[in-house]
């Protein structure tokens, strides 16, 4: 007999069928082989062919177009899967705030490098370990395994780990001999490819930071040049690109996903309805125009930097659209014909969906349902041709909240007979409909925030209109004014450690300005929060606004930067730039860097923040008071109170720091 109620069962089952880009990275919980079936087996043959040849030269390009829904982000991940798994490199380009193409590709690249890949024993090649390791170190391992070594691969990176920087050079030099008697002319060209992957790999944070900052196109010093024998003192991003191509493609194929085109895509449909209203374009269009058009030349251009690299873009078909209008014809020549999304092939599939879901929540809670599909009946799954996944997934969340309101397990066999049963009311307890709805009687177990609380008088910072606050309202202003006043500043402001403390205070910062401000009507928002390699973050927050109906989106990207070294202060700062793609003619990104103290001083770090300043970047210092508040917050999100978003709309703890307040004030009514 099972101790767990078909309501506490229901409730369990995860019905989002929205995925974050950074789920690319990891394997997907749930994945039905039969969807799409035909446009996986056409990249899986690809890969095949990819992995079985040494040829150099790169195959045609895939576009994979579809509706929000369908599964795009999802096939990534499948394709990310797969290609580890037949020991290729993945490379996960974010477009979403791309104003510099090749910046955009080279730092994608660079955050490829440092992800680490979910699932033990999935990279493949020569000594794959079954610990989960950063890309670059696996690369590494691969391309060291061409070498005759004397003793495991795994040993000579554990050396070349802990090596000083002079032992570190010679043996660079080693390899470097090695590969020249096999490939002469691209040794020549392509050496500091390498310097920089070992420099990656290294525990010495001067070495490491050092390969970091070839990797993302910095100018490097006389010392810095010396130190590992790099041959420029800078290249340009595409150079990089094709250096570490080549480096890859000894080791292995490559694929290049680009995802998250369609915000600046978005932005340039907009021209077409200023020229039906016979209006001049606005700056910011012409930016987008200007950028989409550098888009589509520049990933034809791409095939011909890369190496054994299959080009793969995800978009909607509008976005496909418009990038063929703004493309030459040769640049079309890169890519086969769009491989379409639609919607599910059949009810099998449909079925499948929505079983792994159920299965996945019903063997974690010990709850044996009466039918693998319960508590949607066998037959309504014979109607769902035409809609996408995404949509059954939310069909099914929106039945499963209802139920949960009710208190009562519904047995549906229609999606239909669920929306007109709420929208005229049924009430619970009545039984069988005409059309096959059962209603199973469930005793209903009321959660903390359905309770009605006992009303006291407003206390300090109440509404203003005297009306009473909830117990729990008081309960939550007497625990942040404790933690406030516990919270320590100066811990948080210590040099070294922005990513691991002030990026979370940011972070709950986003999430709670959110809740507590109103939105615009129409509006969508969600906090992203992963951008890539762990080690070197280039955002810490990116708060997205999306406008229903016309798809366009604003950005606000946050990075707490509190190093005062200038080298160290320059390299977070220029990769903050790209990732939040901030310029003064493109209003709707924001760029806030977060800094107690004077900047460092010279005139590489000067020349950068004037770049910072003219694009729109936004300077903010923090008084202690809002680092005890922030710090307040981060701390009372984690004890989710059923009452804590109330109490965010009553205090306004976020939108009442100035900083905050200026940064936002005309984005939220």
């Amino acid at each position: 007999m099972t101790s767990v109620s078909p309501l506490d069962a229901l409730r369990a089952v995860d019905f989002d069928g929205t995925l974050h880009l950074a789920s690319v990275w990891a394997t997907p919980r749930f994945d039905v082989n039969g969807l799409h079936a035909e446009v996986r087996r056409e990249l899986l043959t690809v890969l095949d062919e990819l992995a079985s040849q040494n040829e150099p030269r790169s195959p045609l390009g895939r576009v994979i177009v579809g509706s929000g829904g369908t599964g795009k982000t999802h096939l990534l991940s499948v394709l990310r899967r797969e290609a580890s798994q037949r020991g290729c490199s993945f490379v996960l380009i974010d477009m979403t705030a791309v104003r510099d193409f090749p910046a955009t590709v080279l730092q994608g690249l660079v955050d490829s490098l440092g992800r680490t890949i979910d699932g033990p024993g999935e990279a493949n090649g020569p000594e794959a370990s079954s610990e989960q390791q950063p890309q670059y170190r696996t690369l590494l391992a691969r391309l060291l395994s061409t070498f005759e070594l004397a003793e495991p691969v795994s040993r000579s990176i554990e050396k070349l780990e802990h090596f000083s920087p002079d032992r570190l050079l010679r043996n660079i030099a080693l390899l470097l001999t090695e590969m020249s008697r096999r490939h002469p002319p691209e040794t020549m060209q392509f050496q500091d490819a390498l310097r920089a992957l070992i420099a990656l790999n290294s525990r010495d944070l001067q070495v490491s930071t050092l390969g970091l900052r070839w990797l993302q196109a910095s100018e490097l010093d006389t010392d810095e040049r010396r130190m590992l024998g790099f041959t420029r003192s800078q290249s340009e991003p595409f150079e990089i690109v094709r250096a570490m191509s080549w480096l890859m493609s000894l080791c292995g194929p490559t694929v290049i996903a680009f995802d998250q085109l369609d915000p600046i895509v978005h932005q340039l449909q907009l021209a077409n309805a200023h020229a039906e209203a016979g209006e001049s374009l606005p700056q910011s269009v012409l930016a987008a125009r200007s950028i989409v058009e550098q888009i589509a030349g520049g990933l034809s251009a791409l095939r011909d930097v890369t190496r054994r690299t299959l080009l793969v873009v995800s978009c909607v078909e509008a976005t496909l659209d418009v990038l063929r209008r703004h493309a030459l014809r040769q640049d079309l020549e890169r890519f086969e014909s769009p491989l379409m999304l639609g919607s599910l092939p059949d009810d099998a599939v449909a079925r499948s969906v929505v079983v792994q879901r159920l299965g996945d929540a019903f063997d974690r809670t010990g709850f044996s349902p009466p039918w693998p599909t319960w508590p949607f009946r066998p037959e309504l799954f014979d109607n769902l041709l035409g809609l996408s996944p995404r949509e059954i997934l939310r069909l099914c969340a929106e039945h499963r909240r209802r139920c949960l309101i009710r208190g009562q397990v519904v047995e549906l066999s229609s999606f239909a007979v669920d929306e007109d049963a709420h929208q005229h009311g049924s009430s619970p307890g009545e039984g069988a409909s005409e059309s096959g709805e059962r209603e199973v009687s469930i005793p209903f177990r009321k959660q903390a925030h359905e309770l009605v609380h006992e009303s006291i008088s407003k206390p300090d910072g109440g509404k203003s209109d005297g009306s009473p606050v909830p117990t729990e309202q008081q309960m939550l202003d007497a625990e942040f004014d404790r933690l406030k006043s516990e919270a320590d500043p100066a811990s948080l402001l210590a040099k070294l450690h922005d990513d691991e403390r002030l990026a979370p205070l940011l972070q709950t910062a986003c999430r709670c300005l959110i809740r507590e401000c109103r939105l615009p009507e129409g509006v969508d928002a969600s906090v992203e929060t992963d951008f890539g390699n762990p080690k070197l973050p280039p955002l810490h927050a990116r708060l997205r606004l999306v406008q229903s109906g016309d798809e366009t989106e604003r950005h606000l990207c946050l990075r707490a930067l509190q190093r005062d070294n200038a080298t160290a202060f320059q390299t977070r700062l220029k990769s903050a730039l790209t990732a939040s793609g901030i310029a003064a003619d493109l209003p709707f990104r924001r760029l806030a860097i977060f800094r107690r103290g004077s900047v460092p001083s010279g005139p590489a770090t000067e020349q950068l923040l004037n770049e910072f300043r003219e694009a729109g970047g936004w300077l903010i210092s923090l008084s202690d008071d809002d680092l005890r508040t922030l710090q307040a917050l981060n701390q009372l999100e984690t004890t989710q109170s059923p009452a804590f978003v109330d109490w965010l709309k009553r205090r306004g703890p976020v939108s009442s720091l100035e900083g905050f307040r200026a940064l936002t004030a005309d984005w939220f009514p």
